[in-house]
């Protein structure tokens, strides 16, 4: 079929049309690209996320639980001023008949005043402790009531800032992908039906454009209800304002130390412990609270009504009463509140594995949250690129480039909806880190000032279609063997354990009194260089020889920590972080060797101290990949001498093995003071520690009676303790017993 040559008008015709068509494009184009360069006179006013945080005070959450933290103070002094001597007092009136002899009555009329004091003893003045017991618990449990609520408070605060934050940035990006809306639809549907473009790809334009304005709406609704949020939380009725990129202090993002910190610091379970002690304080108060007894002091006064002359007079008694099954009553009470203690560790331990779990799953957010920013923003940049590209091509090419410079818009404009998520992700994530630890991992005190680092730095997402940036844009754990110590074992605190790390294995010099004593338990102490070369390569590889050695060599070895400053609530998470530091070593057990009375008693009450040593070993147990053992003085297992029950508690941890400081050189006084404990509490395993230390007296010490009396020593212990529930002997320590064998 012949070519058909249109004639010549025809063609200049169409020429005509195609440039007045480009002419038009491009006109359109700058009215959708454009966007306003002067600023808005009527802007809502700026307000940082600093400037929302000073006002959290004023929230009603956190206002209600200040209330009820001060409602609870003075229910406290109520009850300790109630507490004790009471005042009681009577007036009355009777008429009377008495016998005068044999054949005379008299009758009279008298009124007659009474009036003491009264004190409660027994179980009335337990009960009046319970009371007051319950009452300080409730405060302590309501001033971390008012922490939490303002953690909570603070985070919701954040996360709704954040959140208005980034309605308002998607808002900015999808009203100036939106620009001049009409125009470009107009001149899109005049190309479809001129054949320049197709139907299919017009819709699909449309398409692009209704999902912005989805977007919008979406973005305003989440507006509305932050903003409606962010008031409740500072307590102000606040107008709709300008968000400044929030910056946030710097979180913890060291598992370890996060752990760490929640553990030791985290309101809940410090409020949780409180709970315990109130328990274990119960323990002793419930004993024999039915026997109600009280002691009066009292005068009183009569008078007749047909006699002057007044009767008075004064007196002490002595009142009880008890029911008549109390035995049964007590024994009820007691495991009642055996029951309660159990109950509140038991929800102490879960929400401490709650929060252990919190704090690995948002250290692995943190990390997915960070590759998900670094992936969108390399999105946003590449989709910038094809803007510029695009942009320069239209302006010097005819065709389909108001095609393709529309799809690259629509491109960035969805990739930067993207970025706008996954930096609304960070900073959440970077919000919660800072609930659990809000301050970070530094050392001391609360960050004073805010991280100078921004998740949007170098942001490249710009609603200026037009303006270009000046700027390119460019430890699985595995768990450890668990291997209890044969009943009966004899094993040896290693304070100084240098030279046998250096070795690889237990000194081959001591192998004679190794053996000599049975010993088949090393409790090895590492110093804090040790902790150090521990984390490096050639320290581990170091440490992993040492542990493998003995163990062929038939010894458990277990890491001994010693410092009694742990015990305390500001230092112990160095501990907790000592033990995430060597939790990839496979020790027996961990030893902690953690004596209350070497911390001043002039600061401390023994009482604090016994039940902050029980905080530090639950939370020691929450890290730990090993069983934990204990060394203590017996002292503590006293009853009469301390109102919090160590044993019922030690059982709930769990702890694996107590060592009874008994540090004396007769073992059948020691076996005795021992086999009281270890009958008392069955559900707990015990072994008894000697000494051989010089600097200690002849009757404490078998320093002074040689190495002989240590192995008679031993028997002694092992055979009238060995029926119970016994572990073995350790020997405190190897220096001193190596020189005691030469």
């Amino acid at each position: 079929m012949p070519m058909m040559i249109p004639p010549p008008e025809r063609i200049s015709r169409a020429l005509r049309q195609v440039g007045s068509e480009v002419f038009r494009a491009g006109l359109v184009l700058v009215l959708v690209l454009a966007v306003g360069s002067g600023p808005d006179a009527s802007a809502p006013p700026a307000t940082t996320l600093a400037e929302m945080e000073s006002k959290l005070d004023d929230g009603s959450q956190v206002l209600a639980a200040a209330a009820e933290m001060e409602r609870s103070l003075f229910l406290f002094e109520a009850e300790q001023a109630a507490a004790g001597w009471r005042a009681f007092g009577g007036v009355g009136v009777g008429r009377y008949q008495e016998s005068v002899d044999d054949d005379r009555t008299r009758d009279y009329t008298q009124a007659a005043l009474r009036a003491g004091l009264r004190y409660p003893l027994l179980g009335s003045r337990q009960k009046e402790q319970l009371r007051i017991l319950s009452a300080e618990a409730r405060t302590w449990e309501n001033r971390h009531k008012l922490e939490l609520a303002r953690r909570l408070s603070l985070n919701a605060l954040r996360a709704n800032y954040i959140a208005y934050w980034a309605a308002g940035r998607r808002i900015e990006v999808s009203r100036a992908f939106l620009k001049e809306r009409d125009a470009l639809e107009a001149i899109l549907s005049e190309r479809t039906a001129k054949g320049f473009l197709l139907e299919a790809d017009r819709l699909e334009f449309i398409t692009g454009l209704d999902l912005a304005v989805r977007q919008i709406a979406d973005a305003q609704a989440v507006q509305k209800r932050t903003l409606g949020a962010m008031g409740r939380l500072t307590g102000a009725a606040l107008a709709p304002f300008d968000p400044v990129p929030p910056r946030l202090p710097d979180p913890c993002t060291d598992e370890a130390q996060l752990t760490a910190r929640v553990l030791d610091e985290h309101p809940e379970l410090a409020l949780r412990r409180g709970l315990v002690e109130e328990q274990m304080g119960q323990l002793k108060l419930e004993r024999r609270s039915d026997l109600n007894a009280n002691v009066e002091v009292a005068g009183s006064a009569s008078a007749e009504y047909a006699n002057d002359n007044p009767g008075y007079g004064i007196g002490v008694a002595f009142n009880m009463d008890l029911p008549l099954g109390i035995r049964q009553a007590d024994e009820a009470r007691r495991r009642a509140a055996h029951a309660g203690l159990k109950k509140d560790q038991m929800e102490l331990n879960l929400r401490a594995e709650e929060l252990q779990a919190d704090a690995a799953e948002l250290i692995a957010r943190r990390r997915a949250a960070e590759a998900n920013l670094r992936f969108a923003r390399q999105r946003v940049i590449a989709a910038l690129e094809a803007l510029r590209e695009n942009q320069l091509r239209s302006g010097l090419l005819p065709g389909d480039t108001l095609e393709r410079l529309q799809q690259s818009r629509f491109q960035y404009h969805q990739t930067s909806q993207d970025l706008i998520e996954a930096e609304l992700i960070m900073l959440q994530n970077q919000a919660n880190l800072l609930q659990l630890a809000p301050e970070g991992c530094a050392d001391t005190g609360p960050l004073q000032a805010r991280s100078e680092g921004s998740v949007v730095a170098n942001d490249p997402v710009n609603p200026d279609w037009l303006t270009w940036p000046k700027s390119s844009f460019a430890a699985a754990q595995t768990a450890s063997r668990r291997r209890a110590p044969a009943a009966g074992g004899v094993g040896v605190y290693l304070w100084e354990s240098a030279a046998w790390l250096e070795a690889g294995r237990p000194d081959p010099a001591a192998a004679g009194a190794l053996r000599r004593f049975g010993i088949d338990r090393v409790l090895i102490s590492l110093d804090r260089g040790q902790i150090q070369a521990a984390a490096t390569p050639a320290g581990a590889r170091r440490l992993h020889a040492f542990l493998e050695t003995s163990k062929r060599q038939g010894f458990s070895v277990e890491l001994l920590l010693g410092e009694p400053l742990w015990i305390l609530p500001g230092h112990r998470r160095d501990l907790l972080e000592i033990i995430q530091q060597l939790k990839g070593f496979d020790f027996d057990r961990l030893h902690l060797d953690l004596e209350p009375d070497q911390l001043d008693g002039t600061l401390y009450s023994q009482e604090y101290l016994l039940a902050q040593l029980l905080h530090t070993l639950h939370a020691s147990a929450r890290v730990s990949p090993w069983p934990i053992g204990l060394s203590i003085h017996p002292r503590y297992f006293d009853r009469n001498r301390f109102s919090i029950c160590l044993g019922c508690a030690l059982a709930q941890v769990p702890v694996a093995e107590v060592a009874l400081m008994i540090y004396l050189s007769n073992p059948e006084e020691a076996a005795r003071r021992a086999e009281a404990i270890l009958t008392q509490h069955p559900e707990l395993r015990f072994s008894t520690a000697l000494s051989v230390e010089p600097f200690l007296s002849p009757a404490e010490s078998y320093a002074h009676r040689g190495a002989e009396a240590v192995q008679a020593g031993i028997d002694v212990l092992r055979r009238r303790l060995g029926n119970h529930n016994f572990s073995g002997v350790l020997i405190q320590s190897w220096t001193h017993l190596e020189a005691l064998s030469r």
